[in-house]
């Protein structure tokens, strides 16, 4: 009986929610702007869970003058790894490599070109957004959190 107790509670642990604790500072609703090659813009962004805590979704969008971008990223955890896939409203599909630190969260890819988003926490619930391809930077930004 206490076997089979063990192995129910070992598979409902395999099913649990994933702890999203060390990426609590990007959860929540963003805004912002900032300027790179696509110009000067602002837009919005959030990651909230979802799946019942299984993945957090980014979902984002970016006006620049005379064009929209809006995209979508999925963070998950592959074993002890986290991982992200991201799509946008261009065709891009981006796979990277999730690194957690204390006040920095760096999604980098591992294909060519090589695309590294950085998330680096500010004072005042601010967030600066760097985003570089093939280690030259594209887009910087400051944001906000709505709440």
């Amino acid at each position: 009986m206490i076997v089979r107790l063990a192995i129910a509670f070992l598979c409902m642990a395999a099913y649990a929610a994933a702890d999203w604790t060390d990426m609590k500072m990007l959860t929540g609703e963003w805004t912002g702007e900032g300027s790179g090659k696509p110009g000067s813009g602002e837009g919005d962004f959030s990651f909230s869970p979802d799946l019942q805590g299984k993945i957090l979704v980014r979902h984002s969008f970016a006006q620049y003058p005379g064009a929209r971008h809006d995209d979508l990223m999925i963070v998950y955890r592959e074993g002890d790894a986290t991982r992200a896939d991201y799509y946008d409203s261009e065709g891009h599909v981006i796979r990277y490599a999730v690194t957690i630190g204390p006040q920095r969260i760096v999604f980098a890819s591992d294909s060519s070109p090589r695309y590294r988003l950085t998330y680096t926490a500010l004072p005042d619930d601010k967030l600066r957004i760097q985003f570089e391809i093939d280690s030259k930077l594209y887009l910087d930004g400051i944001c906000r959190r709505k709440r």
